[in-house]
């Protein structure tokens, strides 16, 4: 039997907020298999970026376990959670979080400063996974001369370059117009249909219904039960 991509349970986590703490995930489950594309849906504060960032080794819950692909993340340093991020997990922002003075390709190429791949083949997996966003004729523009919707595209070809387990999204058309919104979720869409799996987090019910599961989060918690 094939293990889960993401083995989730107990998850709890709390902040200081000055004299007192403040619980953002209480006792969190979820379970995904591989090819998932799953939604976690809330307002802000319901506590779904902090499940998210928890789930790409960002930070560490308070309580709980999680095994990533069978491995046991909190048992990790944070060296070896690093190594994770890079074999393991892609990232898609809100932001972009592109770096204004390199190239598209630069860009997507950032992942790989801490691999050893030949120069060869990262090239290759770099102009293929810009294709895969429709970029490659913008390969060597800088971000000040892309759309929104095109800087995403190359967040996501960011993403998908180190052909990750796992691609965690975290309201990703958030900065776009509906029309751009629909562009990139229509991406999202063909890459779950290839085998990715995915998760995302969004405030809308328009763009959680691209995925094929969705919760909703409230005060920490999955209102109903999660995968």
């Amino acid at each position: 039997m094939n293990l889960p991509v993401v083995d989730v349970s107990g998850i709890v986590k709390s902040y200081q907020m000055e004299t007192h703490q403040v619980p953002v995930l209480r006792a969190v489950d979820l379970r995904l298999e591989s090819g998932t594309f799953f939604a976690v849906m809330g307002a802000s504060g319901s506590g779904k970026s902090t499940l998210l960032n928890i789930i790409g080794c960002l930070d560490r819950p308070d309580s709980g376990s999680y095994r990533l692909d069978g491995i046991d993340v909190l048992r990790s340093s944070d060296n070896e959670l690093s190594r994770l991020r890079s074999r393991y997990l892609g990232f898609v922002f809100q932001t972009f979080n592109l770096i204004s003075t390199l190239t598209v390709k630069e860009n997507v190429e950032l992942p790989f400063l801490y691999r050893t791949e030949h120069r060869d083949d990262i090239s290759q997996r770099v102009d293929a996974a810009i294709a895969q966003v429709g970029l490659s004729e913008r390969a060597n523009h800088r971000p000040f001369e892309l759309s929104g919707g095109e800087m995403q595209r190359v967040a996501i070809a960011r993403a998908l370059a180190t052909d990750p387990k796992l691609i965690l999204a975290d309201e990703p058309t958030g900065n776009l117009d509906s029309q751009m919104s629909r562009e990139i979720m229509e991406l999202f869409k063909r890459l779950h249909a290839q085998g990715r799996t995915i998760i995302l987090v969004t405030h809308d019910p328009q763009i959680a219904a691209y995925a094929d599961a969705c919760a909703t989060m409230h005060d920490g918690r999955f209102i109903h039960d999660a995968l």
